[in-house]
């Protein structure tokens, strides 16, 4: 007999040696003398057959224990898993394998062929049963889409949902990552969590604490929409999403605080502080249930979140099917959670700009000694620096704002004061001559300062030109008295517009204003057309931006309107426009007729040609939907938020979207009769422009001769 050969402990707890095992396998309690070893890649014991007979037998279980769990479908690990439990428990049990089998090991493995066999054969059936059903499915939904092309567009809308909810669900994961993983263990740690501590971490996780639970009812409510639907349709998806806006409002102080929380956590990084200590400690604890958690990614994550949805909703607005069809009723619904889900992201985005700009221009006038409020709507800090008087060599701190100039010098406190904070419409730049440097003419003085480079001179040359000129952000009566405009039609939205059509993209390009241009020749495109003041120079502009695309333009198009501070329909009548499509009495005639009242005799007298031209144009685009797919209702879609507006964004405005999309598809449907009496509007306008651009050029004439004078 053979002595055993002393087992090596096991990193997991083995079998007990008398445990049954079903196996056709003789069981020898002395015959392990094949165990050896370790295997090195798996880090488990294997079997090691010690002749060739050993090895077949042996390797045609393995192969059947391979194969029963490959038949199953389960990944390669499970596999591996499966064949190494069959080892583990070889090992275990001691077997020694028999140079043949015995005589109720081969009936047991007849048996199993048997059943197999049998087992394979009713499969195959089932298999030609459901590809029977199946077929007869096919014909059901076709018969119920009326068209056969119907099916792909059904097929495509499902791949949408299914994308969503497995985004979500990556997205609830990266959720609990930062709550499970790293907040509340954080938390649990009473000890080291003093109130300094706390409120580092509060300003670090904000509210994501409200967000999490959010994403869990959305999850719920969408499995629930496609176990309830009747297959293979996806109904209620624009519900669902109306049902749970409202919650979508925790992101707005989220968005508040992001900055806030961006810069807290670089500051307790920066100088690894109690915080930061036990930031990492946890981190450490917990690697191996959640991995390297990367907290500055994930933070930024949810910033993002109500973007996702208002995509998907928009790529869902773009799949109609025939009214009378199953999903055709619904279509709506999902234009109605779009429009609202939208606003959401927009007002996120708004709200997450505002802190940035807030929070660097608190940086600045933390700085001051002087109480002063840098604070203004739109404003931003564009650059910094110190800059040094040619005279004196002194030092100073300029701040250069997209609309104004601060200039300061340093106090004893580390601290500065301040010299002078000019807006930038009253300020001028002129180059020095005799030095490399340029000076400054500000309402209260004139500074000469050193720029060896020329840097400083540019970018103020340019914000000034910009605050003065501009096209995009300023009111719309101040671009036509600059650009002396009598029809009432900015110059960039003539051109842009014409060029549109010129090219036939208002014809030819499929999903022109909805399908985004490119960032970065928009935003050139956008810069050149605000250098320009003439049609020529911005016809020059667009062939020097080298923009083919019609997507492009129309991207540049809609953002002047999305810019203008007042919108188009401006914010006074917002609510007023807004109570037509909100009250249930009305019939569509009296609609129309209170809307046509409002526009020609309430809306100012600058706006209306505008937006008539504006009407016109997006009718023709709609008038060739059947070749860029941008009917009446999907031009509306894309164009309304930009031109109807409140004034501050909240939760409340965001249900106004189906109100303020419905307005805006009125006007360019119904066109001709809202401005059928308004010509002589229209021409009272152009009169009123006119004369306010003489008055203007008079008072510039004067200017210039007054200066002169000086």
């Amino acid at each position: 007999m053979t002595t055993p050969t002393r087992k090596p402990k096991l990193s997991l707890t083995p079998s007990s040696p008398s445990a049954s095992f079903s196996s056709p396998l003789n069981i020898s309690p002395s015959s392990s003398s094949n165990i050896v070893g370790r295997s090195i890649s798996a880090n488990r014991l294997i079997y090691r057959p010690t002749s060739e007979v050993d090895r077949e037998i042996y390797e045609f279980y393995s192969g059947i224990v391979r194969g029963l769990y490959s038949s199953l479908g389960l990944p390669e690990g499970a596999i591996q898993d499966a064949v190494a439990s069959f080892e583990l428990r070889v090992v275990n049990s001691r077997v020694k394998i028999q140079p043949f089998l015995s005589s109720n090991s081969r009936e047991i493995l007849k048996k199993l062929s048997g059943e197999i066999n049998t087992f394979v054969e009713k499969q195959a059936e089932i298999e030609r049963i459901v590809f029977i059903q199946s077929l007869a499915r096919r014909w059901i939904i076709f018969a119920r889409l009326k068209k056969r092309g119907d099916f792909v567009l059904l097929k495509k809308r499902n791949d949408f949902f299914k994308a969503l909810v497995k985004d979500e669900r990556g997205y609830l994961t990266n959720l609990n990552s930062m709550i499970n993983g790293l907040l509340n263990p954080i938390k649990r740690n009473q000890k080291k969590y003093d109130k300094v501590i706390q409120a580092d971490i509060d300003a670090i996780f904000g509210n994501i604490e409200q967000i999490s639970p959010l994403h869990q009812q959305l999850i719920q409510k969408l499995e629930i929409v496609k176990t309830a639907s009747p297959w293979p349709f996806i109904k209620g998806i624009g519900k669902v999403f109306l049902s749970i806006a409202e919650q979508f409002s925790v992101y707005f102080e989220y968005a508040e605080n992001i900055q806030h929380a961006k810069r807290t956590l670089a500051n307790v990084k920066r100088n690894k502080t109690k915080s930061w200590n036990l930031i990492v400690e946890t981190k450490q604890q917990i690697e191996g249930d959640y991995g390297n958690i990367e907290i500055e990614n994930l933070m930024n994550i949810p910033t993002e979140r109500i973007k996702t949805y208002a995509n998907f909703l928009e790529k869902l607005t773009e799949i109609q099917f025939p009214p009378d069809s199953i999903l055709g009723e619904e279509h709506q619904e999902i234009i109605n959670a779009y429009t609202v889900i939208q606003q959401v992201a927009d007002a996120v985005k708004k709200r997450q700009e505002i802190a940035y700009a807030r929070a660097r221009i608190n940086e600045i006038q933390n700085l001051l000694i002087d109480n002063i409020d840098l604070h203004a709507e739109r404003r931003d800090i564009y650059t910094s620096g110190k800059l040094n008087e040619s005279k004196t060599k002194k030092e100073r701190n300029v701040y250069l704002f997209n609309d104004s100039i601060l200039l300061t010098k340093p106090d004893k406190k580390s601290k500065f004061k301040v010299i002078e904070f000019a807006d930038l419409a009253f300020v001028q730049v002129v180059e020095s001559t005799g030095i490399k440097g340029f000076d400054l003419l500000t309402p209260k003085s004139r500074y000469t300062f050193l720029d060896p480079h020329g840097i400083w001179i540019k970018d103020l040359a340019e914000l000034i030109r910009k605050k003065k000129n501009k096209v995009f952000g300023t009111p719309l009566e101040e671009v036509l008295e600059i650009e002396g405009r009598n029809n009432g039609i900015p110059i960039v939205i003539e051109v842009l517009t014409k060029w549109l059509e010129k090219t036939n993209s208002i014809s030819e390009l499929e999903g022109l204003l909805r399908i985004a241009g490119r960032h970065s020749l928009v935003t050139g495109l956008k810069s050149a057309l605000d250098r320009a003041i003439k049609p020529e120079e911005i016809d020059t502009a667009i062939e020097e931006s080298m923009i083919e695309s019609g997507f492009d333009v129309g991207a540049v198009l809609k953002t002047y309107y999305k810019e203008l501070p007042n919108p188009l329909l401006t914010f006074v009548l917002y609510n007023e426009l807004l109570a037509i499509q909100k009250n249930d009495n009305l019939k569509s005639s009296q609609r129309l007729e209170q809307l046509k009242e409002i526009i020609n005799f309430k809306l100012p007298k600058h706006c209306l040609p505008l937006l008539k031209y504006t009407m016109d144009f997006l009718a023709k685009i709609a008038q060739n939907s059947d070749r860029n797919k941008m009917t009446t209702q999907n031009v509306a879609i894309v164009m309304a938020p930009n031109l109807l507006r409140p004034k501050e964004e909240t939760m409340d405005s965001a249900f106004d979207g189906p109100h303020v999309l419905a307005t805006v598809q009125q006007l360019i449907e119904h066109r001709d009769y809202i401005f059928g009496d308004s010509e002589l509007i229209l021409a009272n306008s152009m009169i009123t422009l006119s004369k306010s651009t003489d008055e203007t050029n008079k008072q510039e004439q004067v200017q210039v001769q007054e200066q002169g004078n000086q």
